[in-house]
């Protein structure tokens, strides 16, 4: 091989080399940012399926799906208005990489989102005291609203 095709050969071997390096400390950089957020994430997941499953035991005993317990529509008020006092804590900033669904704008209307827990706590918490079926409908009505309204805004829309 001639001296001057060797070099361009030795040249082009090094710059991959360096590029590969460098990609490879950026992805492991970037997985370094989820793992460390991973905790967060199951958390978060944990949680917002613990509503649906609330809202899911809830919904079936109003459409008759399943026969009308006030304790368990009242127990399933209450898991949601324990948890949303915990929403934003399951969001720091940095956590909407990945596979998550959570949108930027989270952050950039923080009081807003905030706000929106705190609604989904006070209506789950009406919810909870409800005294009957028609009052548990109503209320419930309410918490699927404050539900769909911070989805609507905050969450990736998967359609």
């Amino acid at each position: 091989m001639p001296k001057r095709q060797f070099r361009k050969t030795a040249f082009t071997a090094l710059a991959l080399v360096a590029a590969l390096a460098v990609s490879q400390t950026g992805l492991a950089d970037a997985d370094h940012d989820h793992s460390a957020h991973e905790g967060i994430y199951k958390e978060r997941a944990d949680t917002m399926k613990s509503f649906g499953g609330a809202a899911k035991t809830t919904g079936a005993m109003l459409k008759g799906k399943t026969p009308f317990d006030l304790a368990k529509a009242r127990a399933a008020g209450q898991l949601v208005a324990d948890k949303a006092s915990t929403i934003p804590a399951l969001f720091p900033e940095g956590t909407n990489a990945g596979e998550s669904e959570a949108l930027p704008i989270i952050w950039q209307d923080w009081e807003g989102f905030t706000a929106a827990a705190k609604l989904l706590g006070e209506r789950a918490g009406v919810l909870a005291a409800a005294e009957d079926q028609a009052a548990v409908g109503a209320a419930f009505g309410a918490m699927i609203k404050a539900c769909g309204g911070c989805h609507k805004t905050y969450r990736l829309d998967k359609d």
